[in-house]
């Protein structure tokens, strides 16, 4: 994962505003699994307007092999994606 970075990806479209992927996060606020100074990188997801959007890919860089909000996506809506740092520059 050093020579990458997750992206988290939500089509809007299929996206209903269950939340579930903002309650699975480990950066929400209500959750106690992550050290509370990282508290300051929440949210990563936030419900607008009926549907999720990412605020944050902090997680990237400070819990990279975490999946816990596509595992919670009940459509499919939401995606972690794996893209090359040099894509991204």
């Amino acid at each position: 994962m050093d020579d990458a970075r997750k992206i988290i990806k939500i089509d809007r479209e299929v996206c209903w505003g269950c939340g579930n992927c903002i309650n699975s996060c480990p950066f929400n606020p209500e959750n106690s699994r992550v050290p509370l100074m990282w508290m300051k990188h929440a949210p990563i997801l936030r419900l607008v307007n009926g549907a999720c959007y990412v605020v944050s890919n902090a997680c990237s860089s400070l819990l990279p092999n975490c999946r816990a909000c596509e595992k919670a996506c009940p459509t499919g809506a939401l995606r972690i994606l794996i893209a090359p740092l040099d894509t991204l520059k």
